[in-house]
């Protein structure tokens, strides 16, 4: 069975170089284990800064938009949901 990837059929439009918060905090779980699995500190110190830089643009109201700029670390989309995409 072959499968191809045809873009025209996401439904979704990514901003051009944004991130998807949801993938990030996936990320940081994979580092974590990645760290005690290998007794390796350093993997779960990165992904403690990424988490650190997060807690610098939390929002008052606690809620964080879908897309996040991975350069800058601002969150660049306002769209909330809840369950990563929110099924959209």
């Amino acid at each position: 069975m072959v499968c191809e990837w045809q873009p025209e059929a996401l439904s979704i439009e990514y901003p051009l170089g944004d991130s998807i918060l949801a993938d990030s905090g996936t990320e940081q779980l994979e580092f974590i284990a990645l760290s005690q699995r290998t007794g390796d500190p350093k993997y779960q110190q990165k992904a403690e800064n990424v988490i650190t830089q997060l807690q610098k643009i939390y929002p008052s109201d606690g809620l964080l938009p879908i897309y996040i700029n991975p350069h800058s670390g601002t969150a660049s989309y306002s769209t909330i949901t809840f369950g990563a995409m929110g099924d959209r």
